[in-house]
């Protein structure tokens, strides 16, 4: 980023504001800058009085989704359709656990290799059974922020 043409301390303190949402769960992420003009066209700016100089960086990020992930989930959701409510409820929590946000993403993409219907069906239930756990850290997160 500094060589796009932030200063060191910006780049620094750009990657930092990253460090609890993008750096502390697990996962293979793709960081990358965007051309300056696609930045123009998207987010147009205005400034007036005009500054001599205006520098901006766009930087992107792609949260990769690996085979591993893959077939972790699909043990997960055979696990899932074949136990009790109560093993239900423990393996949506497991599977809550290990993707986080990332368990919708990758039941979708898991979904396009379904081997069944029956699967597929499986599938979405264990998604909707970590919904709550999901909403549930969300609402936690929103009192810690608040309390502070």
């Amino acid at each position: 980023m500094a060589r796009d043409g932030l200063y060191a301390r910006e780049a620094s303190a750009m990657v930092q504001t990253w460090q609890d949402s993008w750096f502390s769960e697990e996962g293979l992420r793709v960081l990358y800058v965007l051309p300056r003009q696609w930045t123009d066209r998207v987010l147009p700016l205005g400034i007036n009085p005009a500054p001599r100089e205006v520098v901006r960086v766009m930087v992107g990020r792609a949260e990769v989704i690996t085979p591993g992930m893959e077939w972790q989930l699909l043990k997960q959701v055979v696990k899932f359709g074949e136990s009790d409510e109560t093993a239900r409820q423990r393996i949506a929590a497991e599977t809550h656990q290990e993707f986080g946000r990332f368990v919708e993403p990758t039941v979708r993409r898991i979904l396009g290799k379904a081997p069944s219907r029956e699967f597929s069906e499986q599938a979405w239930k264990l998604l909707e059974a970590t919904k709550p756990l999901l909403n549930n850290g969300k609402n936690l997160a929103a009192n810690k922020l608040a309390a502070n």
